[in-house]
């Protein structure tokens, strides 16, 4: 998450940060997670899908968005998928800023320092969290991330008249490119330019992830066809297992229907 040219002004019907930070110390998860694996942070990640607080969460940023919760846990799978290896909450990666001095980005949505700070004091009133607290504190991490995209959204519907015509299921891969910041993402849907991060990201690949994430969930999976081979000794008949691909299915469906 690239971002640091915009302030995250956050109007209070939003309703993030009504939860409270309180509710997001180093949680029952975090503390299997600090040794562990990235086999650990899988099993954390899909915990944390039914934790009670993340439930919450969810639920919020859904309704602020105008879709149902899957939809937003689509979302952050597709932006996870480019920036933490599919959601590693302890994920650190380097980027260059400007001076092309070198940055830390850190945790599942890898933050910019400046964003991390600015949501944490600004918003949540905590200390800007350290290294070791923020990685090891998923449920923290999401709600930085809550905050973070409906601010994307206030943004865009502020400064952009073509996401503002888009019904919310058609923003959702903007949200995403916001990881590139929201200045840089309203260039390119007004203006067509497409802008790279410290790392030659391009802005489109967070959309081009998205829609490619979507489609993966969304396909008519294959269908698996039998076909008579030879019979065995005793007369029964053997049969060979044919996978279709969906495309041919469709066109196999079609002729049948002409017939």
């Amino acid at each position: 998450m690239d971002i640091q040219d915009e302030d995250l002004t956050m109007a209070d019907d939003v309703g993030i940060q009504d939860i409270g930070p309180e509710a997001f110390e180093i949680n029952q998860y975090s503390q299997a997670a600090i040794d562990g694996s990235m086999q650990d942070w899988q099993y954390i990640s899909e915990q944390i899908q039914n934790d009670s607080k993340f439930i919450e969460l969810s639920d919020t940023i859904s309704n602020t968005l105008g879709v149902e919760r899957q939809d937003y846990l689509n979302l952050i799978q597709a932006i996870s998928n480019m920036e933490s290896y599919g959601g590693r909450y302890d994920a650190v990666g380097i980027t260059k800023d400007k001076d092309d001095k070198e940055l830390e980005m850190w945790g599942k949505y890898q933050f910019h320092p400046d964003t991390r700070k600015e949501i944490a004091e600004k918003y949540l009133k905590i200390s800007n969290p350290t290294k070791e607290n923020f990685l090891n504190n998923p449920l923290l991490q999401e709600q930085m991330y809550t905050i973070y995209s409906a601010q994307v959204d206030r943004h865009l519907k502020s400064e952009s008249p073509k996401y503002s015509a888009m019904t919310p299921l058609e923003r959702l891969p903007y949200i995403a490119a916001g990881q590139l910041g929201m200045g840089n993402l309203v260039k390119y849907i007004e203006k067509g330019i497409v802008k790279v991060d410290g790392k030659e990201t391009r802005i489109t690949e967070f959309i081009d992830e998205y829609n490619r994430y979507i489609a993966s969930i969304t396909s008519p999976p294959e269908a698996t066809f039998y076909t008579e081979g030879d019979s065995d000794i005793k007369g029964n008949m053997s049969f060979e297992e044919v996978t279709m691909p969906p495309s041919l299915i469709i066109d196999m469906g079609r002729v049948l229907d002409e017939e």
